[in-house]
């Protein structure tokens, strides 16, 4: 055999193992695509954390305005003090009363920060898991039309639901 048989026996083996791996590169998958319940179960959820975002919201707003209060009850009654100690006696008692009323109001409003702060808490961690388990999910144009589709028919649905009749209502006479 010739040296120039070898060289084309060995570039017909290179040319055939090239085809080969385009043929393979061009038949392997592409990146896995969600399901619908996938992609529906994250719509699902990120509704549900808006829901509950809300809701925190809500009540951080109204445990603010309450210890906003609060402090001004307490301002309000350390600016009594010297007229107090001046007066003495009963009046003095009657302080040491409402301040310890106060105190005990600050308590609670204390543990309900607590309480907020661990649902903050949860919901950050809710947030994060969605976002890892979600953010990143591709979807078919076809699917994600069709939860789209069904998910506003089924809010047009809840709109258009029956009013309870009322079968008690008084007859004009």
């Amino acid at each position: 055999m010739s040296r120039a048989a070898a060289a084309l026996i060995l570039l017909a083996a290179v040319v055939l193992t090239g085809v080969s791996l385009n043929a393979t590169a061009q038949v392997s998958p592409g990146p896995n695509v969600g399901t619908r319940e996938q992609y529906r179960a994250c719509l699902d959820d990120e509704e549900a954390l808006r829901a509950q975002r809300a809701a925190l919201l809500k009540n951080t707003t109204a445990h603010n305005a309450e210890l906003k209060r609060l402090q001004s009850e307490i301002d309000a009654l350390v600016a009594t003090q010297d007229q107090v100690m001046a007066e003495g006696g009963d009046a003095i008692k009657a302080f040491n009363t409402k301040l310890e009323a106060l105190n005990a109001r600050a308590q609670v409003i204390n543990r309900r920060s607590d309480e907020y702060d661990r649902e903050q808490a949860e919901h950050n961690a809710r947030a994060k898991e969605l976002n890892a388990r979600c953010a990143n999910l591709p979807i078919s144009f076809k699917d994600r039309d069709a939860v789209f589709t069904e998910r506003a028919a089924a809010r047009a649905k809840s709109k258009q639901a029956p009013r309870a009749i009322e079968l008690n209502q008084s007859k004009p006479d």
